[in-house]
Order: C-alpha cells, then sequence, then structure tokens
C-alpha cells in the first residue's frame, strides 16, 4: 500500500514525521492525522496512539530542537575513535 497508494503514504509520512514537532503540538497533531487518515490505516494510529503515546512517552522520542538525533550515542562515538586511530578492529 505504501509503494502504491499516493495518499496513504503521505498520511504515513505525516505520522513519521510527529516526531520533528515541538512537543506541545504532537498530541494535538496526532488527533487531527487520525481524524482525516484513511479507514485502511486506522489500526496503525491505534497501535501508535496506545505504543507512542501513551507506553513511551513522546519526550523519549521527540527530537525537535535536539542536536543529536540519533538514539545510539555509542555509534558516534565508535565511527569518531576509528576515524582517530584510522584502522580496522585495531589491537588494543
Amino acid at each position: 500500500m505504501y509503494d502504491t497508494d499516493r495518499e496513504a503514504r503521505m498520511q504515513i509520512r505525516q505520522l513519521m514525521a510527529l516526531g520533528f514537532l515541538p512537543l506541545v503540538v504532537v498530541r494535538l497533531t496526532f488527533a487531527t492525522l487520525e481524524s482525516m487518515a484513511m479507514n485502511i490505516l486506522l489500526p496503525l494510529f491505534q497501535y501508535f496512539r496506545q505504543q507512542w503515546l501513551g507506553n513511551v512517552k513522546p519526550v523519549m522520542w521527540n527530537t525537535h530542537n535536539e542536536d543529536l538525533r540519533t538514539n545510539n550515542d555509542c555509534e558516534g562515538w565508535h565511527v569518531r575513535f576509528n576515524n582517530a586511530i584510522r584502522r580496522h578492529h585495531p589491537n588494543i
């Protein structure tokens, strides 16, 4: 559906973009998107509401005004370390 239905793709992408909005408008924007969602996407919106607005609070996944947009700080450290020593699999 994502590949073939332009409207569904746009609604899914809007849902994914919630993480870049200011926290104060995430829930309101979600409600607006959900009210306009295609019927076939309603299970996705129900899942998102339960999991990403209920179980995991938006403050944990929202990246608005964040300089670091990765959820893995170790990955960034590892890249910087490898660039500094310029060897793969160093024998420390």
